[in-house]
């Protein structure tokens, strides 16, 4: 009997080889073996986004969600979805939530502000993308000064 993590594997393994529809199967095997199996839904989600599918993504994302309460990248993904289907009220609020979870997340930063964007609140929006440039640079030089250190 095959184990979740296989599958899983399969399925990542599928995604490289742009085979979304096979990743898809694979990883809907690993969930039948194990339905808590978060990084199988998130994968799922991302595939199928990535197919344009952001409703089915969506339900992928509030299960990790459901699983994990705290996974900012899931809640980013959620919010992106939603922006696709031009909910941007409701994408805001998962950004919002991410970035509350992870204050230093900068990709939320950078979504949130082009949300913010997209609804017209410019002020708002340019706080946001200022923030996340600065998460970018103190990243850009942590890795900068490990690298000198090392």
């Amino acid at each position: 009997m095959e184990d979740a993590v296989a599958w899983y594997k399969r399925g990542v393994e599928a995604v490289k080889r742009h085979c979304g529809e096979v990743a898809i199967k694979c990883f809907d095997e690993a969930l039948k073996i194990d339905p808590e199996y978060v990084p199988a839904w998130y994968k799922k989600g991302e595939c199928l986004a990535g197919l344009g599918r952001y409703e089915e993504a969506i339900e992928c994302f509030e299960r990790v969600l459901q699983l994990e309460p705290q996974n900012t990248s899931a809640w980013c993904e959620k919010g992106s979805c939603l922006n696709f289907l031009g909910r941007n009220a409701d994408a805001l609020e998962c950004f919002n939530r991410a970035v509350e979870i992870d204050p230093e997340n900068e990709s939320a930063w950078f979504f949130k502000g082009a949300i913010l964007a997209v609804l017209r609140r410019y002020e708002e929006a340019e706080q946001c993308h200022e923030r996340a440039e600065q998460l970018r640079q103190k990243k850009k030089q942590a890795k900068k000064q490990k690298s000198s250190g090392d």
